[in-house]
């Protein structure tokens, strides 16, 4: 199981030229030469599932003229595929469902590819509110930050969260097989969020209370650029781990 926490440490000066450098092929790799010049059909799932069928992405990726399609896999903390260890389903489809997976099988019988999709940002459906409640960014009060009527923002504070993202997307890649991971994001929807694992991380990173409140050009809200941008540097890595497991691209 790949943890988050393994690759959570202060960033340094030289650490994103370091991951230009480390995360880009240096090899005429077949794979990346071919991802570089192949075009790529991008098909959107959002409130409900529209397509049913894999013969009609597929077709629909002919007429764009490509066989390589980008099919999301995770949305706002649910997963399209059938079954998950770390992830609940994503609402509008049935338990026993498996479109993602019917995506690879079709494609890949036909010599396509598929790159798979994951938002992986602050938004979260209603029913994963519901079941990991722990996920959820909340107000100075305690209380879950609402979005969009019917779903609400989460929080990349907590490693319970992340884990089970970096995770998901290792059981897809080593199930399904895909050919790419797409990361949407990720990104503090909520910006100042004072959840029990926001907290919990501003003790650990700056032993002292989560300030109230972060006014422009204060120490605070440094403070918490840089703890945003240290989660998010951590999970980057992870996700880099898992498709250098899998020996596939990682498109950010």
């Amino acid at each position: 199981m790949i943890s988050v926490s393994d690759f959570d440490r202060p960033i340094t000066d030289g650490d994103l030229e370091r991951i230009g450098q480390d995360w880009r092929p240096t090899d005429p790799l077949p794979w990346y030469q071919s991802f570089r010049e192949m075009p790529m059909a991008i098909i959107e799932e959002n409130e409900m599932p529209q397509w049913k069928d894999p013969e009609q992405l597929w077709n629909a990726a002919q007429a764009m003229g490509t066989d390589f399609v980008r099919y999301p896999a995770i949305g706002w903390a649910a997963h399209f595929y059938g079954q998950s260890e770390y992830l609940p389903k994503y609402p509008g489809m049935l338990p026993e469902e498996d479109f993602f997976g019917q995506v690879c099988q079709y494609f890949h019988a036909r010599g396509g590819k598929v790159c798979a999709y994951n938002h992986f940002g602050g938004v979260m459906y209603g029913t994963t509110a519901q079941t990991h409640p722990q996920w959820l960014a909340r107000d100075t009060e305690g209380n879950p930050i609402p979005w969009n009527d019917m779903h609400y923002l989460g929080c990349l504070s907590g490693e319970d969260f992340l884990n089970a993202m970096v995770n998901a997307m290792d059981e897809y890649c080593t199930r399904y097989g895909n050919d790419a991971i797409y990361l949407d994001a990720p990104s503090w929807y909520a910006g100042e969020c004072h959840c029990q694992n926001c907290r919990a991380l501003w003790q650990t990173y700056y032993g002292e209370d989560l300030p109230d409140s972060f006014p422009d050009g204060s120490p605070q809200l440094e403070r918490l650029r840089q703890l945003h941008q240290r989660r998010i540097f951590a999970l980057l890595q992870a996700v880099h781990a898992v498709t250098q497991k899998h020996g596939i691209p990682l498109i950010i």
